[in-house]
């Protein structure tokens, strides 16, 4: 059955590509948000501003990712031996 040459132009490799592309596409976006939900609960959890480093993972990206864990890292040992909540040291 040719269906009008319909099969012809759309061989089954095409098909398969694009249904993966599809597949990347989503669950990189899928990845990203998951990130950044995780940036924004953690920069809130940590007293810094969660919308202001969710919109850098949004606009950044991978970058932005980068750039939250080098701050937060740099905070996070300055901030070392010193209790979160009352600033006593431990």
């Amino acid at each position: 059955m040719d269906l009008g040459g319909i099969t012809r132009s759309l061989p089954l490799q095409n098909v398969f590509f694009e249904g993966s592309l599809c597949l990347i596409v989503v669950a990189s976006l899928v990845l990203s948000t998951i990130i950044a939900i995780w940036v924004y609960r953690d920069a809130e959890s940590r007293g810094m501003s969660g919308v202001l480093w969710l919109l850098v993972m949004l606009v950044g990206g991978l970058i932005g990712l980068l750039i939250y864990l080098i701050v937060c890292g740099a905070t996070a040992t300055a901030g070392a031996g010193f209790c979160r909540q009352c600033g006593a040291k431990l």
